[in-house]
């Protein structure tokens, strides 16, 4: 059920989180980066179990029959495609959030999906 990965990315998070809390906030008193780094850290994540879990109910609704016909096929292109624009998608909406609210936590998620999303594209093109 729980991805010995997903341990382990958890552990670097909190690892990283422990870390980033000490520079910013006791030594440099800085609670905008330590909030940028968080979102940067955390938001990527999010963005990357929400396309999981995605697929996850896509599939279960596939294999039953439940609102799918017929035969339906995907190119390896075509899904690696989605799931990088998806991540796009994700950019601009934290982008927007961060504007409407001026938390720096969504200004690092935005960064970082951008920069998930632009090595993913790249990946995509050059290997498919």
């Amino acid at each position: 059920m729980v991805s010995p990965k997903f341990i382990a990315t958890l552990m670097v998070l909190a690892l990283g989180i422990a870390i980033g809390w000490t520079v910013c906030i006791q030594q440099y008193n800085r609670p905008d980066i330590f909030a940028f780094l968080i979102g940067g850290l955390l938001l990527v994540e999010v963005a990357i179990g929400m396309q999981h879990f995605r697929n996850i109910v896509l599939f279960h609704h596939a294999r039953r029959a439940e609102g799918v016909q017929g035969k339906i096929e995907y190119t390896k292109r075509l899904t690696l495609t989605l799931s990088y624009t998806e991540l796009y998608g994700l950019v601009v909406l934290y982008l927007m959030t961060f504007l409407v609210t001026s938390s720096w936590f969504f200004l690092g998620g935005a960064l970082t999906c951008f920069v998930a999303s632009r090595r993913y594209q790249d990946w995509v093109i050059m290997r498919t």
